[in-house]
């Protein structure tokens, strides 16, 4: 197969007008889409999952707290249960709201395990849907990125010059 130069100057021309017709097609079309696209994903989408996050981080700190307070129990228990009292506190709060002359310091050992075992598998729940709204909002953020590697693309080709296209193949 011959080609000429003249045949492929014809190309990179043809190859400059489709990018720049493409580039006025794709601008006019993001700035009608984009507008709209902005307003009703990113708005409503981006401000639930937000909300959604912000509510996650708190049941977070609050259970990180009550597991904090159970460890606190377990290890009185475990360790000393001969100084648990009434006065013993945990954030201003009663470390043992049920201790009283029939407290038994096994059965509270128990209740406190199990509690921190439940504790522990919410954390676990709360996890795992925190890292699924954080890939769902990669997702979708995703499209900006594939545009940019588009455009990156199309800038490479853009710079065909078709005189020096003319001049190579002389």
């Amino acid at each position: 197969m011959q080609i000429t130069g003249k045949l492929l100057l014809n190309s990179a021309e043809g190859i400059l007008k489709d990018r720049k017709q493409e580039n006025s097609e794709i601008k006019n079309s993001k700035s009608s889409d984009q507008s709209s696209k902005t307003v009703s994903s990113a708005g409503i989408g981006q401000t639930t999952i937000e909300s959604r996050l912000l509510d996650l981080q708190n049941s977070i700190s609050e259970i990180q707290n009550q597991y904090s307070r159970e460890q606190t129990r377990y290890s009185y228990l475990t360790e000393s249960p001969d100084e648990i009292n009434e006065n013993l506190k945990f954030n201003e709060k009663p470390l043992f709201p049920e201790y009283n002359q029939e407290f038994n310091p096994e059965n509270a050992k128990i209740y406190v395990a199990k509690s921190m075992t439940e504790l522990m598998q919410n954390l676990k729940k709360i996890q795992i849907e925190m890292e699924n709204i954080h890939a769902l909002k990669f997702k979708m953020n995703e499209d900006p990125a594939s545009q940019a590697a588009f455009h990156v693309n199309q800038d490479a080709v853009k710079h065909l010059d078709p005189e020096r296209v003319a001049r190579l193949t002389r």
